[in-house]
């Protein structure tokens, strides 16, 4: 997706087609390296490591198996013969900060905790009257978590070692958990007493703030899906809204939605230049890539290639 006016960056995708991690040059979408992944899994999610060296990307096996595959991105390799380590499916992940431990939940919402140095891998309490969990990230000395439970959901918060320190009620089904900076962010949609909007978890465990982006009336009738948050500096978040085929733009020290860029197609996924000028957006529904200027609110371009990009990427400079 060419363009002058973006500031150089690199991305890092997963293409299905090709089954292999994609090193791609951001303004121009030339890929500058592919790494091949492990046959017999799908690629499910994909972390960069700390310093942006290394690559992580989780796999899903057969009969309940999964994988996680470490990817050198200074020597253009994947590390095949460490990996992959043998895990239960990863429906969600998250990395410590030190990159020395992998959080894993599993497709009954059972969290894991994988020492990448050793591969023993741990099993954590699962929350009370937990189902499926929608996002796990880390914030500081702390591992958080939400979940989908009956009425709503729920988010939680564990210690290093697996002790559940706090759990709190939510009136919402969440769909998502990101970590930004000074908060964590959970996207939700509507459960039958709600609307549909985003979650700002205070790091210092203060209560959260509820910000609104569709009624409880209106998201019966047209919902728009908030699937993913993301924010370059703390003070603006941008919210990938699947139904709607846009993005919600919050203030959120305000707590308030100040505006929507219109997309013309579904987006699930937002990844953000470090200068918080451009986004790039995936989508489960085309595969494809939108950027977008988040300073003009209008998207800029769309990919148009043969591959088959899922829904993960991440921007590593």
């Amino acid at each position: 997706m060419p363009t002058s006016a973006v500031t150089p960056f690199t991305l890092l995708l997963l293409d299905a087609a090709g089954h292999s991690l994609l090193l791609a040059d951001g303004p121009s979408g030339e890929v500058l390296a592919e790494f091949p992944l492990p046959r017999g899994y799908a690629a499910i999610d994909l972390l960069p490591g700390p310093g942006r060296n290394h690559a992580f990307v989780t796999l899903a096996g057969h009969n309940g198996t999964g994988a996680l595959c470490k990817i050198d991105l200074t020597a253009r390799a994947a590390d095949h013969s460490a990996m992959p380590f043998p895990l239960p499916h990863p429906v969600q992940f998250s990395l410590a900060g030190d990159g020395l431990v992998a959080y894993l939940a599993d497709p009954a919402g059972i969290p894991h905790a994988l020492d990448l140095a050793t591969a023993a891998c741990s099993t954590w309490e699962k929350p009370p009257d937990a189902s499926a969990c929608a996002g796990l990230a880390v914030a500081g000395n702390e591992i958080h978590g939400v979940w989908e439970a009956d009425g709503g959901g729920l988010a939680a918060v564990y210690s290093p070692d697996g002790t559940l320190l706090r759990t709190c009620r939510l009136g919402v089904v969440p769909t998502s958990l990101s970590v930004v900076p000074g908060l964590l962010l959970a996207t939700y949609t509507a459960s039958p007493v709600s609307g549909e909007g985003l979650i700002l978890f205070p790091p210092d465990g203060a209560s959260p703030v509820v910000v609104t982006i569709q009624c409880s009336r209106c998201a019966a009738s047209h919902p728009v899906y908030p699937a993913h948050a993301a924010s370059a500096d703390g003070l603006t978040a941008y919210i990938a809204c699947e139904d709607s085929a846009s993005v919600a733009v919050v203030d959120l020290a305000a707590a308030t939605v100040t505006g929507t860029i219109h997309l013309g197609r579904s987006a699930s996924r937002l990844s953000l230049t470090a200068d918080g000028r451009f986004a790039i957006a995936t989508s489960n529904a085309n595969a494809d890539l939108c950027l977008i200027d988040l300073v003009n609110r209008r998207p800029l371009a769309f990919t148009a290639c043969r591959r088959e990009l899922l829904r993960p990427l991440a921007i590593i400079d």
